[in-house]
């Protein structure tokens, strides 16, 4: 992310595999403002419109408390999809 900084990569699979069982957190890129999905227990999102690193806040719209067994700590960097593209 930044020197003497790194977060794991949150990858296309584990992004995939999240939106075929509803994983997802809503958040606002908080450069561009563009409304984005990603993975939900994420710690940053990346904006694939502008490249910026957003993080995720608890409170974020989210569906982790519904899920049973999903640790509530936010890890790595996810990344970001477009909200229109979700259908």
């Amino acid at each position: 992310v930044t020197p003497n900084m790194s977060f794991a990569l949150r990858g296309a699979d584990e992004t995939m595999t999240a939106i075929r069982y509803g994983y997802m957190a809503r958040v606002r890129c908080y450069d561009c403002g563009e409304a984005l999905r990603c993975v939900a227990d994420a710690s940053l999102v990346l904006c694939p419109v502008c490249r910026s690193l957003s993080p995720l806040l608890e409170g974020d719209n989210d569906d982790r408390s519904r899920i049973e067994g999903v640790p509530s700590e936010r890890f790595g960097l996810g990344l970001g999809i477009k909200e229109e593209l979700m259908g």
